[in-house]
């Protein structure tokens, strides 16, 4: 199974995702389309981060970018590090979810990463983040704003949350990964 997530590079919040057997374009366009969705930037205030796969590069993919006004990052050749947010959720996913797992079904597969996705979100710290969720993350710059502007936010973090980030989302970054989920499916006869 093929996993391909849009994370939100300001809270680490995985916006949107999509799955499949293959790793057909589409899987990448569903997942931009959904994410594009969720956040709705406005045209040219999106910086888009993906590796240099080949579903990166297809023409429906370019289109789809162009249609919403979406700017375009690709990784450098061979550098793994300028892909590194996405592949550490890949990792975190594989060892703390994933690992050791059989599925019987692609169905319990799709499940479990969908329910780990949702944890991610709502509960697991991140220390990029000063130890809070992603969603408790969103929350706090919303509730600052709210209260005032993004002052009151850079004071109420710590030291190493400053220089305080532009308001959300400025860049959202994508990747497509083998999730390694494997699935063995049984057939009975009557």
């Amino acid at each position: 199974m093929f996993l391909a997530v849009v994370i939100d590079l300001f809270s680490r919040r995985v916006v949107d995702w999509s799955m499949r057997e293959d790793l057909h374009r589409s899987l990448v366009i569903d997942a931009l389309e959904m994410g594009w969705f969720q956040r709705r930037p406005g045209k040219g205030e999106l910086i888009f981060h993906s590796d240099r796969g080949s579903q990166y590069a297809s023409q429906d993919y370019r289109e789809v970018l162009d249609r919403y006004g979406i700017r375009t990052s690709m990784s450098r050749r061979g550098n793994c590090w300028d892909n590194a947010v996405t592949e550490t959720l890949f990792g975190s996913l594989k060892v703390e979810r994933l690992h050791g797992e059989r599925f019987l079904t692609l169905r319990q597969a799709k499940d479990a990463v969908l329910a780990w996705l949702l944890w991610y979100n709502q509960q697991r710290m991140h220390s990029t983040l000063n130890y809070v969720s992603p969603a408790q993350y969103e929350q706090q710059w919303s509730q600052t704003q709210l209260a005032g502007g993004t002052e009151g936010l850079a004071e109420s973090m710590e030291e190493t949350m400053k220089p305080f980030l532009p308001p959300f989302p400025q860049t959202m970054e994508i990747a497509c990964g083998d999730s390694h989920t494997s699935a063995t499916t049984t057939t009975t006869g009557l």
